[in-house]
């Protein structure tokens, strides 16, 4: 919502996760694990050692990892 202009105050946020590696950084927040009967999609590029998995419930994005 602040990246639209409203004002928005987070209220609660669970398991955050950050690692830095030579090289890499790595983070994670929400449900990284995903939900039971939920849906996940995921783009790795090799080459330039980056990965991304977005974990959804429904419509809603539940736990987001990155890194790279």
């Amino acid at each position: 919502m602040n990246m639209i202009g409203r004002r928005s105050t987070l209220k609660c946020v669970t398991q955050i996760k950050r690692a830095r590696y030579p090289g890499l950084v790595s983070s994670s927040f929400g449900n990284w694990g995903g939900r039971d009967g939920g849906d996940h999609v995921e783009r790795q590029d090799d080459q330039n050692h980056r990965f991304i998995r977005l974990e959804f419930d429904g419509d809603v994005l539940v736990g987001p990892t990155r890194s790279g």
